[in-house]
């Protein structure tokens, strides 16, 4: 019966023993959680405090240049009016030669087409077989030229003033 006695006090005793290992354990990890938790916390400020930084100093720098362009502006306004002037009558100059053209483009294409009419015009008063188009796929191809030239000069005329 002591025996018995002896055997149960061992084992409650291990038993304990495994419940207070158990609770030192948890206890331990809840510790390394807690450090865990509190060392992202502080790295997280930290970034943020190095953003916050960053940010003002980048404010800091737009200011400074903001503050300066408007010393500049207060400076010079005739010789900045003065050169948009200029800029805009060459933007203007370049876009009455860029018409000029195109007139010019369409009163030749006008003396080709006519020329065309004439020499066809000719070959059937010769008895000669021509080349017929459909009046709709002379004016569409017209068209489409027209399109093409407009195109060309206005991305030439972006590309000079650029």
């Amino acid at each position: 019966l002591e025996e018995q006695k002896c055997l149960v006090e061992q084992e409650a005793q291990r038993h304990q023993e495994l419940v207070e290992q158990k609770h030192q354990e948890q206890e331990e990890r809840r510790c390394k959680e807690l450090e865990e938790n509190q060392r992202r916390e502080l790295e997280e400020q930290k970034r943020l405090e190095v953003e916050e930084l960053r940010q003002h100093k980048i404010e800091k720098q737009c200011q400074e240049a903001e503050d300066r362009n408007q010393l500049e502006e207060q400076k010079e306004p005739k010789q900045q009016n003065k050169e948009e002037k200029q800029r805009q009558e060459l933007e203007e100059k370049k876009l009455q030669e860029a018409e000029i053209k195109l007139k010019q483009e369409k009163e030749v294409e006008s003396l080709k087409q006519q020329k065309k009419q004439e020499e066809q015009s000719n070959l059937k008063e010769k008895g000669e077989k021509t080349e017929k188009e459909k009046p709709q796929q002379v004016v569409e191809k017209k068209k489409k030229r027209e399109e093409q030239r407009k195109h060309k000069l206005t991305k030439q005329m972006h590309m000079e003033s650029s």
